[in-house]
């Protein structure tokens, strides 16, 4: 990028000294050398071969075919690629836009987290003063907050940002960003189930524009072009406004009955449940997976086991329902198999009260009653074992 801009002084400042009070190059101390290109009417004019042998008179780099890029453009065209990277792919990005309802006016987000693995978090984030706020279901972007951002399946050019649509879980639509022959992005499109483009926008405009509407809920999808500049991802994401409760919730045992492979109805009985964040139960339980957890959540259970001795009994995850926001009914959707045979999942929801305590349960088997105890009473037992 300095390179460029050291360019580009260069060639304003030979701009000046060629039309500054004078009529003759000469006069001005302007004598282009063998090599240097003349200047016409004021601009640099200059011939460039292609490796095919074709002549182009003075190319703008954005419509060199990469594979085709001419010898004597081979560096300033490295600088270009270098330069426009954060214009290739959304990841990483934050991008602005301005919301006014009302006659109220707020700034909004939508933040790329940096790419882990393959994949970036994405948050929808609305600005508060002090920190920023996670989106209800009919505010703007409200379906993209949380869902992930990847290589398109369907195109190596694209990447995808899958989401589901409002309280339909089983959706996959997609916000889709196309990359142009020249490696920038010149599209933005947002896929149905079905594959079909219902909505898209070039690089001659804003940004993607969308209402999703499911019955009476409707929420907005504004997608911006341009990221903004010298911003990033992490001054979002460590600021985010608290939801929860910061204290996990520890419920009373319960016990599930299901159906097993052979058709036999079995039960399973956990001394207790327990919900809480994704980070918290990945660290004491799963060793550290090293995920990005956005604001997910888990609902486990526990059982009692024996321990390293014969006189210790410990208590010990048994399964665990990784939890999603829903941003519909303000509570949490997951999938559950009691069974745990593939294809046995179904969606369960979980509704929290102002306090974090689960008041409403889709399965009625699911211990929602909180126990007198709490994490670290189990976090003690757990280290006996």
């Amino acid at each position: 990028m300095m390179k460029l801009k050291a360019v580009g002084l260069v060639a304003v400042a030979a701009l000046l000294t060629a039309c500054g009070g004078s009529s003759s190059s000469s006069d001005s101390g302007y004598n282009p050398g063998p090599d240097e290109p003349p200047f016409f009417g004021g601009e640099i004019e200059y011939e460039v071969t292609l490796p095919d042998g074709t002549v182009i008179v003075a190319p703008e780099l954005e419509d060199i075919d990469p594979d085709n890029v001419p010898i004597e453009m081979e560096e300033q065209y490295e600088w270009w690629v270098e330069d426009t990277q954060h214009l290739r792919s959304p990841m990483g990005n934050v991008y602005e836009f301005v919301l006014t309802e009302g006659g109220v006016e707020s700034r909004q987000y939508l933040v790329f987290d940096w790419p882990g693995r393959d994949e970036a978090v994405v948050y929808a984030l609305t600005d508060n003063g002090e920190c920023y706020a996670r989106p209800t279901a009919d505010s703007l972007n409200a379906p993209l907050h949380g869902a992930t951002a990847k290589v398109s399946d369907a195109d190596s050019h694209a990447f995808d940002l899958q989401f589901n649509l409002l309280g339909a879980h089983e959706s996959a639509w997609q916000v889709r960003w196309v990359q142009a022959r020249n490696g920038l992005i010149n599209a933005i499109q947002l896929v149905d189930n079905d594959g079909d483009v219902v909505a898209s926008a070039t690089s001659d405009e804003s940004a993607l524009e969308y209402v999703l509407k499911d019955g009476d809920v409707g929420a907005s999808i504004r997608v911006p072009f341009e990221p903004m500049e010298n911003v990033y991802s992490d001054d979002f994401i460590y600021n985010l406004c608290s939801r929860e409760p910061s204290e996990p919730v520890v419920y009373e045992g319960f016990t599930v009955e299901y159906e097993a492979a052979d058709g036999v109805v079995e039960s399973r009985s956990f001394i207790h449940g327990a919900l809480l964040d994704a980070y918290t139960f990945d660290y004491w339980f799963l060793g550290g997976l090293n995920d990005s957890f956005d604001d997910r959540y888990v609902y486990v259970g526990f059982i009692e086991q024996e321990g390293y001795s014969a006189d210790v009994l410990c208590i010990a995850p048994e399964f665990w329902i990784e939890l999603n926001h829903d941003y519909r009914s303000g509570g949490f959707v997951g999938h559950n198999s009691w069974s745990g045979e593939e294809g046995s999942y179904t969606p369960l929801m979980l509704t929290p009260d102002a306090d974090g305590v689960i008041s409403e349960s889709s399965d009625p088997q699911l211990g929602v009653t909180p126990a007198a105890t709490s994490l670290d009473y189990i976090l003690d037992r757990w280290r006996d074992c």
